[in-house]
């Protein structure tokens, strides 16, 4: 009975492979987890805790030569999982401050787990002061809606000269019309005047 009991009982066995890594902020990182004390690896689990202590699971390896049915394979963008024999590596692209945090990872054959854990650090990215970072130095784009602004600007502008000009024009022409109407009939009456003078 005792012996039976024993055979259910899974082995499970922590090393630490690296206690500590640093990485710059945007730099790709490899976590090595080393060699898991297994005879063999049919799933891989990593679990990180950021620095809110909150843990999540952001990466699983399903083997596809011990074929376990209950694993399903998880992938996170950036992060990928290499599993080559026995040796096991997280892979982090273009890391940030948010992926600073403790790693655990798992793998399991059968009921057997091996555990190792990583810390990541990661900095930020410092430029020395006498250099500027590379990509500052790229030109800034012209802001389309400041050109747009200053185009309609000077539309409306161009529109309210031309409507001044017209009413100028329109009162000059006017103005002339009534002058020229005044004249004509101060002609009209004075010959009207004469005619009626040379017949009386």
């Amino acid at each position: 009975m005792i012996t039976k009991a024993l055979i259910f009982i899974a082995t499970v066995s922590v090393h630490v492979a690296g206690s500590t890594l640093e990485a710059t902020d945007g730099q790709d990182i490899a976590i090595p987890f080393g060699t898991v004390k297994l005879e063999r690896v049919e799933e891989v689990k990593v679990i990180f805790a950021g620095e809110d202590q909150k843990k999540s699971l952001i990466a699983i390896y399903c083997s596809h030569v011990y074929v376990v049915p209950s694993c399903t394979p998880v992938k996170t963008h950036g992060v990928s999982l290499q599993v080559e024999e026995r040796n096991v590596s997280l892979i982090l692209q273009h890391v940030n401050i948010s992926r600073s945090g403790h790693y655990k990872a798992q793998a399991f054959c059968g009921k057997d787990v091996d555990e190792a854990t990583a810390t990541l650090v990661v900095n930020k990215a410092s430029f020395p002061s006498s250099r500027a970072p590379t990509h500052t130095s790229t030109l800034k784009p012209p802001d389309s809606s400041e050109h747009q602004g200053l185009l309609t600007a000077a539309v409306i502008v161009i529109i309210i000269i031309i409507i001044i000009i017209t009413l100028v024009f329109c009162f000059f022409c006017k103005w002339r019309r009534i002058l020229c109407f005044k004249k004509r009939d101060l002609e009209s009456n004075s010959s009207d005047c004469l005619a009626v003078s040379m017949n009386g």
